[in-house]
């Protein structure tokens, strides 16, 4: 035991050092979800889209967490990343047009790392273990760390990294790790049941925010190890691994999610086009399919 104690001391200092200044740009967190709150006519129209609902994995579902806390949400899920929509009717903390991205690590550990980065710029970060009740039981979800809470902005970003219990519960429904590097992975937390549909992940996002947003943003994005470019003064680009964020400001009158482009899971020839309320869903041609909101 003892020695499993101290291996285990040895590979997290390992993983502060190899995260240090001779490895700044390493990227220990990746695009994990989008939570985004849409107009109610978008919100009902895709709960009874037949078209959309067979192009993509969805799922309603209501999750309790700490200490009783709930919500409502549309989920449309792929291989490694999903979507949240919310309505204000439905969890009325949040309010049109607010959208938040979660980042989550790939490894145990690499949260502490991105969390120490924030220390290091003077940041006293938010971080807090989530739980979720399954059969009125609640089990350690994972930790999450984000910016300290500021209510002007309408986006933020926030570092997730499951619990490696959380998988083995029965309830969570999840399979068996292929090996370490998938015991709390994003693909390990998702079903298989994205390969019965066409859209596979996210990979691309545009979201208007207030300019507020984007110094904390920018801040948490590079301490995930994300690049991060200002290609001029209304444009925040995130390059990640295999997401692309752009965030453009916008007045508070005009916030909200733009587009989101999908990778698919076999190139179609022809495009086609799905309205849903105020929004359109354009698959193909190609290997991609892009929703379009106003």
């Amino acid at each position: 035991m003892q020695r499993t104690f101290i291996a285990t001391i040895i590979s997290f200092a390992a993983l502060i050092a190899s995260a240090s200044a001779n490895d700044e740009q390493s990227q220990l967190a990746y695009f994990n979800h989008l939570v985004a709150f849409i107009d109610a006519e978008t919100y009902r129209v895709i709960e009874n889209s037949t078209p959309l609902k067979n192009v993509i994995n969805f799922e309603k579902r209501t999750t309790t967490a700490n200490n009783g806390e709930s919500w409502t949400g549309q989920y449309l899920m792929g291989r490694e990343t999903y979507v949240e929509f919310f309505q204000t009717y439905e969890m009325p903390s949040g309010f049109d047009g607010l959208t938040s991205v979660a980042l989550s690590t790939e490894r145990q550990g690499a949260i502490d790392v991105i969390e120490n980065r924030l220390t290091q710029e003077h940041v006293a970060p938010d971080r807090r273990l989530r739980t979720r009740k399954f059969d009125g039981v609640e089990i350690d979800w994972y930790h999450r760390v984000r910016f300290p809470s500021n209510k002007a902005a309408s986006f933020s970003v926030r570092v997730m990294e499951y619990v490696p219990d959380y998988f083995d519960h029965p309830a969570a429904k999840k399979e068996p790790a292929e090996g370490p590097s998938d015991l709390i992975s994003r693909e390990r937390y998702q079903s298989d049941a994205f390969q019965n549909f066409q859209i596979r992940d996210v990979a691309a996002i545009d979201l208007a925010v207030t300019p507020i947003s984007f110094d904390d943003a920018e801040t948490v994005f590079k301490a995930a190890g994300i690049e991060v470019s200002r290609p001029n003064e209304t444009e925040l680009i995130a390059n990640g691994h295999d997401v692309l964020i752009r965030l453009i400001a916008a007045p508070s009158d005009k916030i909200g999610v733009r587009r989101i482009k999908f990778t698919l899971n076999a190139p179609v020839s022809a495009p086609r086009e799905i309205e849903i309320g105020r929004s359109h869903l354009v698959i193909g041609p190609g290997n991609s399919a892009v929703w379009y909101f106003e």
